[in-house]
């Protein structure tokens, strides 16, 4: 941090236009700082800290200087003295961090308004990121973004995004805000702790708006009653009249109105996306993203709607990532018109179930009864008549209340399939059954299915 003088002068535009305010910088200034024209800064002045951009000024008599806000020029003396912070970063480290992404080599250096996105080394390790557009604001996020911190995960958020967020831009413009929408507050509470677990988000900056049909005082008062959980202050939620929602509680959509954070927010999930199918572990977090979004559960079956067929596309690759089958993606007209993809069968469930892969508590309470209690599920009842120890085909034929037969055929299979272990008893044929090591394991599966149901 190197301090220094500046002259200070209020330059007026016009009776329509507020007037800026410039600070010129000596040559000595310039040299001892090695400052070039176009070089973006970070400076400090007093307890206000902002980004500028270091330009030449006049025609005649060339000088160079920087702008500053007018909230700060306001109270500022005639020569205030500045302290130099941080230079646009040029040279990108390349130094990686396990599980981390740097976000210096993710962010471009240009908007697609081809505008500069200034980067600053900041406090605690962050990097205040600018674009050097009218209007915007910096927003500071750490270098390093983890993948994964304890239960949150990175591809997680953009599985759900990816459904839930705003993704729309106007054409060759920047976006205006970083939004995400759920009729569920289990959903909206997770993303506001995610992003404040991985990118250091506070809750506080989030406000709420509220899509409900009908807006009179009554509704106001239940809708806050549910949505005051979120901890958003009463003075950041606002209410939005819209006849199509059917929600109980409507719909809330969080946002920051920061385009900077926006624009940064958005190359990450694009590099997401990228490295959604690198691994099975990136897979897997990114099924329980969309798990939270556009997935459906209905009667042994699940689907995955979306307006993109890329989407579709992404959601096809992860799941084939997993090992678990999808059908075909079709289309389905309407109004505006949908794409869809189907997940159906026993194992796939069980695959599914296996990783996790269901993070909205009703869909997964869904899927589990829908598994548990499918006709052709037998192996669980098989695994548990046998669990407190062995047990031969006619013993436990009566606990099953099935015939000998279709108990013994069954018991051959769970066999073959390693899952059981026999015994004879002397030389009366007796064949007793015992659980294996991966029998034991089945069950555990099974039993904590069924533990979860009750919870």
């Amino acid at each position: 941090m190197i301090s220094f003088k500046a002259n200070f002068f209020k330059m007026n535009k016009g009776p329509k236009c507020q007037p800026a305010y410039f600070s010129t910088v000596r040559n000595n200034v310039m040299k001892k700082l090695s400052l070039s024209s176009g070089e973006g800064l970070l400076i400090k002045t007093g307890n206000n800290v902002f980004p500028t951009v270091l330009r030449k000024h006049g025609s005649n008599r060339v000088s160079y200087g920087f702008t500053v806000p007018h909230k700060i020029a306001n109270n500022l003396q005639k020569n205030p003295e500045f302290i130099l912070l941080s230079k646009n970063i040029r040279k990108i480290s390349y130094i990686n961090k396990k599980n981390h992404l740097n976000l210096l080599k993710i962010i471009p250096p240009k908007t697609i308004r081809k505008f500069n996105m200034y980067k600053f080394n900041y406090e605690n390790n962050k990097i205040l990121f600018w674009i050097f557009s009218k209007g915007n604001k910096p927003y500071a996020l750490p270098k390093f973004v983890p993948l994964r911190k304890n239960e949150f995960s990175l591809l997680e958020v953009f599985g759900a995004f990816n459904c839930e967020g705003a993704k729309y831009r106007k054409k060759n413009r920047h976006r205006d805000k970083l939004s995400f929408s759920n009729a569920e507050i289990e959903q909206i509470n997770w993303f506001m702790i995610s992003l404040k677990k991985l990118l250091d988000i506070d809750e506080k900056e989030w406000k709420l708006q509220i899509f409900y049909p009908k807006i009179d005082e009554q509704n106001k008062k239940r809708l806050l009653v549910h949505w005051e959980q979120l901890g958003i202050a009463i003075e950041n939620i606002s209410f939005i009249r819209n006849n199509r929602i059917s929600a109980p509680y409507g719909i809330g959509i969080l946002n920051i109105f920061n385009s900077t954070l926006s624009e940064v927010f958005y190359y990450l999930m694009k590099y997401c996306k990228k490295i959604a199918c690198n691994s099975r572990a990136n897979a897997i977090d990114v099924f329980r993203g969309f798990s939270r979004g556009d997935m459906g559960v209905i009667e042994n079956t699940i689907t995955f709607d979306d307006e993109e067929r890329s989407n579709l596309i992404l959601f096809r690759n992860v799941c084939n990532k997993l090992g678990i089958e999808t059908g075909s993606i079709k289309f389905n007209p309407g109004k505006k018109g949908w794409w869809n993809i189907r997940i159906t069968h026993r194992e796939n469930f069980k695959k599914i179930l296996r990783f996790d892969g269901i993070k909205h508590s009703e869909r997964k309470e869904r899927i589990i009864k829908d598994f548990l209690n499918n006709r052709k599920l037998s192996i669980y009842k098989y695994l548990k008549s046998i669990s407190n120890g062995f047990g031969d085909s006619v013993s436990l034929s009566k606990r099953l209340n099935l015939s000998v037969i279709t108990t013994r055929f069954y018991l051959s299979k769970l066999r073959k399939e390693g899952y059981l272990n026999i015994k004879k008893l002397g030389n009366h044929n007796k064949i007793l059954y015992k659980l294996t090591k991966g029998g034991k394991k089945e069950f555990a599966f099974y039993k904590n299915l069924e533990k979860q149901l009750v919870k």
